[in-house]
């Protein structure tokens, strides 16, 4: 699946043009960089693009849902200089970050060692959690770049999905596709609970399943529409642990009862899923 070219999007909402002008500003500085945002905000995509304006440097790049300190220390034990990216670093248990802040602290300072992270939880909430080490915190959040929901920048959406349109349109080997007003409406006023990630697989569904060169709002299918969508109504009088409920069994049932993909969505671990889940049971409502 193709990640945004961000060299290529003329971005439309002062958020993302500011944050790409910061990184532009701040990209060829060795200090730590850490990116946030909700799950499907192209966090890997603005990783990416960070790495590929360090092209001489050896790249050592992990994802925190898995790294031990094992793997961490045959990556960077014999680094003196390079790239070090880690996705998913809010999922990283306590040894593991314990290991990367003495890394981190006996790291000699000739060393050209760039570092890069990302999480989809703020870490400075995991700080006051005491998930997540203070001291590990300061020293990777240097510089710091927030990406905001797709919702919340709905004045993307049209480029964005014009670019995705282009790469789906060479992949599936259809020319001069279009989207139609309506189409392109569809899209805006939606609600993007898997943010680009989500616009991504939509425009890919909507180029499948078109029947000729223009892009129809009948195209335009959501995964999530009829039952993540909650009316004010339906909301109305409702308890936040009710709400809570519903959300996290709708999820579930719109992944087939996948628990490791609904807890993606959700934004929460497994284990509190499967918490919830028992709680619900002896409520009764399983």
């Amino acid at each position: 699946m193709p990640s945004i070219d961000l060299d290529r999007i003329q971005f439309q909402s002062r958020e993302l043009i500011q944050l790409f002008s910061f990184l532009k500003r701040t990209v060829q500085t060795v200090a730590p960089i850490h990116i946030s945002g909700p799950a499907g905000s192209g966090k890997t995509t603005w990783a990416q693009w960070l790495i590929l304006q360090w092209p001489s440097l050896a790249i050592k790049e992990m994802d925190g849902r898995y790294l031990s300190v094992q793997e961490f220390r045959e990556q960077t034990q014999s680094m003196i200089s390079g790239l070090i990216c880690i996705e998913n670093i809010d999922n990283l248990d306590m040894q593991a970050q314990r290991e990367i802040v003495e890394f981190l602290e006996h790291r000699n300072h000739s060393n050209q060692i760039k570092i890069i992270t990302t999480s989809r939880k703020k870490l400075r909430d995991l700080v006051t959690e005491e998930l997540f080490r203070l001291d590990l915190f300061c020293k990777l959040s240097v510089l710091q770049i927030e990406l905001p929901a797709l919702k919340n920048i709905s004045e993307e959406i049209p480029t964005v999905a014009e670019f995705y349109l282009r790469v789906f349109e060479i992949l599936y080997k259809k020319e001069k596709l279009k989207f139609s007003a309506e189409a392109i409406d569809k899209l805006i006023h939606a609600s993007w609970p898997g943010n680009f990630t989500e616009l991504e697989s939509v425009v890919e569904r909507a180029v499948v399943i078109a029947q000729d060169s223009t892009i129809h709002i009948e195209n335009i299918v959501f995964q999530f529409e009829n039952s993540m969508d909650i009316s004010q109504e339906l909301l109305t009088g409702v308890s936040l642990s009710e709400m809570e409920r519903r959300l996290i069994l709708q999820t579930l049932k719109l992944t087939e009862q996948n628990r490791t993909k609904a807890a993606q969505i959700l934004g929460i671990s497994i284990r509190t899923l499967r918490n919830k889940l028992h709680e619900y049971k002896e409520e009764g409502h399983l």
